[in-house]
């Protein structure tokens, strides 16, 4: 799962037990999740590498 909100994207992908990349291009909350990120990107063009 990619995601741009750890409150909301990333939180929900952890309880579904998914792998979880927060992606930090443009924010749209700076809330904080109960769960950590496996990754984290700037640029999209960065998520190709961990394919």
């Amino acid at each position: 799962m990619v995601g741009d909100r750890q409150d909301l994207d990333i939180q929900n992908a952890k309880e579904s037990g998914m792998k979880a990349v927060l992606f930090t291009g443009y924010e749209k909350s700076q809330e904080k999740g109960n769960y950590e990120p496996d990754l984290i990107i700037s640029d999209i063009s960065e998520f190709s590498k961990v394919l």
